[in-house]
């Protein structure tokens, strides 16, 4: 069989008639830009597509890709976490984006890629030192209000009195100061840590009712109005949307398939509370899980 029939018959002329047409196509597929992805899912092979696979394949067998084990990096990222340095904080130090710093902390992933440890492992840590806006502060003990949480309950679990709960959770270092533009970043940490811990339980004692009230008539709001990134925000204001019933629908489109960004879109929310809420429901379904 001569050389011209096997041309012919590896590239019928309905197809492709030559070779070199392969690769001197350009780009067309409107789905991706020139990448391994594209020539994997879209058998794309213009120059562009070929050239980052093969790229794609020497890292590959370099070991560029292996991935490495969460533990290690968590380790370090809860070290920053509980000197004060927020998810943001950390974005910023690493260029590592705030909700893979989030994932990594929870235990939600076991592995990282090479990239980001690395970026983490070689990061200084921005600690935060001496005082800082107390905003985030009274939201959060008015949030745990909301909820029912007393002031001496709070107090209790914080190691602070609860004249000073009272104060801060009303803007105040002081009867005679009339707000707090700053706290003791310490203040914060021990704060924050309760918070986090009670957020998501309400007030077990016999004036939770009570003080939800008073919170209420106060036009505090609960923890699904501020995400993470507001809550310590002077500028940002709370999400009046993010009820009861806005979480029964958050969990109602997700149980439908329906992507965080078009429920955050259709309920008009922020996506970082969709996000909230559904990792809150995770949570507490594999509690129960546990449980039973």
């Amino acid at each position: 069989m001569s050389s011209d029939t096997l041309a012919t018959f590896a590239y019928p002329h309905n197809q492709i008639s030559n070779l070199s047409q392969i690769t001197s196509q350009e780009h067309s597929c409107e789905k991706h830009v020139p990448s391994r992805t594209c020539y994997v899912r879209c058998a794309c092979r213009c120059p562009r597509c070929r050239q980052a696979t093969s790229r794609w394949h020497k890292h590959q067998t370099a070991g560029l890709h292996a991935r490495i084990p969460a533990e290690h990096i968590r380790r370090a990222l809860s070290s920053w976490i509980a000197a004060g340095m927020t998810y943001n904080d950390i974005q910023l130090a690493t260029g590592v984006p705030a909700g893979s710093v989030k994932n990594i902390i929870k235990g939600a992933v076991k592995t990282v890629n090479q990239a980001n440890a690395t970026a983490i492992l070689n990061a200084t840590p921005m600690v935060p030192t001496g005082t800082i806006s107390g905003i985030g502060v009274a939201r959060r003990l008015q949030a745990l209000a909301w909820m029912g949480w007393t002031s001496a309950e709070v107090a209790a679990r914080c190691g602070i009195t609860e004249r000073r709960i009272r104060l801060l959770r009303l803007g105040r270092q002081s009867r005679n100061c009339l707000n707090a533009s700053e706290v003791r970043v310490t203040t914060l940490l021990t704060i924050r840590n309760v918070y986090e811990t009670l957020r998501d339980h309400p007030g077990p004692s016999q004036r939770a009712k009570s003080v939800r009230t008073t919170a209420t008539n106060r036009d505090w709001v609960g923890p699904d109005a501020w995400s993470e990134s507001s809550i310590d925000d002077p500028q940002a204001k709370p999400n009046h949307k993010a009820g009861r019933h806005t979480v029964e629908n958050i969990k109602f489109l997700a149980s439908n398939g329906v992507r965080i960004r078009d429920i955050a879109t259709r309920l008009g929310i922020d996506r970082s509370s969709v996000w909230t809420v559904l990792k809150r429901e995770d949570l507490r379904q594999r509690q129960l899980g546990q449980a039973a």
